[in-house]
């Protein structure tokens, strides 16, 4: 457990605006008192992010899964703890970190984007109002979208619970359930962009038939997810007998995957209807990829070679973001 202090202040954009020129606290990390009006400095014995809400609210709309907003944290706290920094604004320092971002690299805290005078680096005001007018920002929003499927699945799936309106695993604690689902929430915007984006890679197929994909996580080291789209089924299979064929047959799927990719520490089955599908019905399994026995080895390959699942698969799927 990573435990991060924060402390969130609020009303002193006026004051700031008029003494600073900028509606944030200024951070100083060479300051070790209270003698600055309006300005925050690093404890280093026990670091306390002061976020004012103008940096609030650029870190919310920026930084919008946990896993983004966490990593902002521990990498902010590591940079401000080595090296001196004066900032304009946590604003504009979030704005500069937004933009360090290309392609598949994570974000980083881009020093050389920052003027070096006396060993302290310096973030001047500017740079949040130059990330949300810059054309990165608005291709990103458009590149994300699709990734929010990710977000919906795992609400959707919490909604279920708690309504006790689960076909299968009601039984379960919410601690088993979360502990399955912590892992999708782990992803990043990015790690979401690629996964869901395997997703939608087999929606636009047939939809006349079961497809399926394997993609690796980005952010999970081992984790594969081995995504199902499910076709039109016939009127006289009841719901239970469908749901019962839905979870044999995305089992099925996963050990084909885990034998094809032995590397893999776990493995992460997601069933869903197709758009033309008149079932409603989604799956979610987890297995552990360090389990493998001959029985498992031989029910896998019949799989593969006589019903066909994941026949062609080679390779994870992996795509490149620009």
């Amino acid at each position: 457990m990573r435990i991060h202090l924060i402390a969130v202040v609020h009303g002193c954009e006026e004051p700031c605006a008029k003494l600073y020129g900028h509606p944030g606290l200024k951070i100083d990390t060479r300051v070790n008192d209270g003698s600055v009006p309006f300005t925050v400095g690093v404890h280093f014995q026990e670091f306390v992010h002061v976020i004012s809400r103008p940096a609030l609210d650029a870190l919310f709309t920026s930084l919008n899964t946990a896993r983004d907003f966490l990593d902002y944290l521990t990498r902010k706290q590591l940079t401000l703890s080595q090296k001196s920094f004066l900032i304009d604004g946590e604003e504009a320092f979030v704005g500069a970190y937004m933009q360090s971002q290309r392609g598949n690299r994570p974000y980083e805290i881009p020093l050389d984007k920052f003027p070096l005078t006396q060993d302290t680096f310096h973030v001047s005001k500017g740079y949040w109002l130059e990330y949300t007018n810059s054309s990165l920002r608005q291709t990103r929003i458009e590149a994300q979208e699709p990734s929010f499927v990710v977000d919906r699945l795992i609400e959707h799936m919490a909604d279920e619970y708690e309504n006790n309106a689960l076909t299968t695993g009601q039984q379960l604690t919410l601690q088993e359930h979360a502990a399955a689902f912590r892992l999708l929430a782990a992803e990043s915007r990015l790690g979401r962009q690629l996964i869901s984006a395997a997703l939608y890679q087999i929606l636009a197929e047939d939809p006349g038939t079961f497809w399926s994909n394997v993609v690796e996580s980005f952010d999970v080291p081992g984790l594969i997810y081995v995504w199902m789209t499910y076709p039109e089924i016939p009127s006289e299979t009841s719901d239970d007998e469908f749901e019962d064929v839905l979870q044999n047959y995305l089992s099925l799927h996963m050990l084909v995957a885990q034998r094809k990719f032995r590397g893999a520490k776990l493995i992460f089955g997601i069933a869903l209807p197709n758009p033309e599908s008149n079932r409603t019905s989604r799956a979610f399994l987890v297995s552990d990829g360090s389990i493998w026995t001959k029985e498992m080895e031989m029910l896998a390959e019949v799989a593969e070679v006589e019903k066909g699942i994941l026949r062609n698969v080679q390779a994870t799927t992996c795509f490149s973001m620009r």
